[in-house]
């Protein structure tokens, strides 16, 4: 485009579906960016979900959804993401030019407009995840927000990769059969739910959802069609494994793993998760975001898998109130 004519503003509902034909469409775009999850997040964790949208002759061109609620019932802050819900904040249309230099500057032009609007807003601090598939964060430190660096792993489900990538898996996935562990898809969030809190009594830790999200999830992922839930047992019929996997028009996600931890030594999370692989590879699922780049324990168990590792960014911008306390308590 030449000169493009934009209107950046903070979209009604009634235009949701607009952001959600743009979430379709966007190679930044996830199942965590769109309506019907923000509003799950909305009525479970009491964050209130705003989108702002960049317009290009009507046409919605790109946006960015964030979380906001008042920290200590004072500070305005935002961010991308909240429990459960590891990537949001900006997506932008395809571009349909083949030159690098017109891409470019579309791109900075919208984030650049985007960015604009969101400082009006005054938030006291803004924490940004962004989906692995934004790769340039220039316009944001041009802007002066930080950039950090995290990793999440690939897993091309092309039957001949998955071939080749898992063969000291196996091993262990015939163990656990001789073990008697067998597979069930089931969708039932009572399962999980008391899996999912075993995990967090064993480190004495708050769960971050509870049972009536994983409900809400549940709703969405049998009525949208995007996801769906297995779970492992061991001979005496007990369940001592489960997982709910979410996918989009890319590509599924790991999304919540939970297991029962006095049966660790069973292999039943490995033969999970190696079943599962198969299952969405037969559903036609191409590619998996395994979802354990970040923890040193979650690692060891993503790369026996052999998936490749991705990078993303995570941007903050702080008010210079934020700023200034922050560091007078790192010097304390």
């Amino acid at each position: 485009m030449s000169k493009l004519n934009l209107e950046t503003r903070i979209l009604e509902d009634s235009e949701y579906p607009l952001w959600d034909d743009l979430v379709d469409s966007s190679p930044q775009g996830t199942i965590f960016h769109t309506s019907d999850w923000l509003g799950i997040c909305r009525d479970i964790f009491e964050k209130e979900p705003i989108i702002f949208g960049c317009f290009s002759d009507d046409e919605l061109i790109g946006g960015c959804s964030l979380f906001v609620h008042k920290f200590k019932g004072i500070l305005k802050v935002a961010s991308s993401t909240c429990e459960m819900t590891p990537y949001g904040g900006f997506v932008l249309r395809s571009s349909k030019s083949t030159k690098i230099r017109k891409i470019e500057q579309n791109y900075f032009l919208c984030i650049n407009n985007l960015i604009k609007l969101i400082k009006y807003e005054k938030y006291s601090a803004i924490n940004i995840i962004e989906s692995p598939d934004l790769l340039d964060v220039r316009p944001f430190t041009g802007n002066k927000w930080r950039s950090r660096v995290l990793y999440t792993y690939y897993l091309d489900l092309n039957n001949d990769a998955l071939d080749n990538s898992l063969g000291g898996i196996k091993r262990e996935v015939k163990c656990a059969e001789k073990l008697g562990i067998t597979l069930e898809n089931i969708r039932n969030a009572k399962i999980h739910n008391a899996l999912f809190e075993k995990i967090f009594e064993r480190q004495n830790i708050q769960p971050p959802a509870n049972i009536t999200f994983f409900k809400k999830v549940i709703e969405l992922l049998n009525r949208k069609k995007i996801g769906d839930m297995w779970i492992a047992k061991n001979q005496s019929d007990e369940i001592v494994a489960s997982r709910i996997w979410l996918w989009d028009n890319k590509r599924a996600y790991a999304w919540s793993a939970a297991s029962d931890p006095n049966f660790r030594s069973s292999g039943a999370n490995v033969f999970l998760f190696y079943n599962i692989l198969q299952e969405l590879s037969h559903r036609n699922i191409k590619e998996i975001n395994i979802m354990h780049g970040n923890t040193p324990r979650l690692i060891q168990f993503a790369t026996k898998f052999n998936p490749k590792l991705i990078p993303y960014y995570g941007l903050d911008k702080n008010s210079f109130i934020v700023d200034l306390a922050l560091g007078i308590r790192r010097r304390l």
